[in-house]
C-alpha cells in the first residue's frame, strides 16, 4: 500500500457463507460510524449456552439500500443530526429495515440501510419517511443529486 497517508479508502468485503464482515479504514479524513453485521467468535455464559457478542439483526439482512450523498464540509454535522434524527423511527416502522449505518468520508456521506428483502429496500424510497421527513431535511444540504442503488446478498 506504501506510506501510511498516500491512500485513503474505506473497503467493506463481506463473506457471505461466514458472514464475517472486514473493515479496513486507513489515512486522514476516513471514518467509519455505527459498523453493524460483523460476527465475533462465540463464547459460552454461565449457563452452556453459546453467546456471539457481535451478532445483529444484520444477520438476516439480504438487500441493502446505499445512498451516497455529495454534502461539504461545513453540512456534514447537519446531515449527521438527519441521520441520527430518523435512524431509530427508520428501524421502528419500516417494513423489513434491519440497520442503517452511517459512512463518512472526506469525497461524500453514504447511508447503508440492510433490508430482508430488495423489494423492501425499493418500497421505502417511496414511504412518506424518506421522501417526506429524510428528503426534505437532507435536500438543503446537498451539493449533488444523490446516487441511490439497491443490491441483493449473493
Amino acid at each position: 500500500m506504501g506510506e501510511r497517508g498516500q491512500r485513503s479508502y474505506v473497503g467493506v468485503m463481506k463473506d457471505v457463507t461466514t458472514r464475517r464482515a472486514f473493515v479496513e479504514a486507513t489515512a486522514v479524513g476516513a471514518l467509519l460510524v455505527g459498523v453493524a453485521g460483523c460476527r465475533g467468535q462465540t463464547s459460552s455464559d454461565p449457563s452452556g449456552s453459546e453467546l456471539d457478542p457481535l451478532r445483529t439483526e444484520e444477520d438476516s439482512v439480504s438487500a441493502y439500500l446505499q445512498i451516497t450523498l455529495k454534502v461539504s464540509p461545513s453540512n456534514r454535522e447537519a446531515a449527521g443530526g438527519v441521520f441520527h434524527k430518523y435512524q431509530q423511527p427508520f428501524l421502528d416502522s419500516v417494513p423489513g429495515a434491519k440497520s442503517k449505518n452511517l459512512l463518512m468520508r472526506e469525497d461524500d456521506v453514504q447511508v447503508l440501510h440492510g433490508f430482508e428483502t430488495p423489494e423492501q429496500a425499493s418500497a421505502y424510497l417511496e414511504s412518506s419517511l424518506f421522501k417526506d421527513d429524510v428528503v426534505g431535511a437532507l435536500g438543503p444540504l446537498l451539493d449533488a443529486a444523490p446516487d441511490v442503488r439497491v443490491y441483493q446478498v449473493a
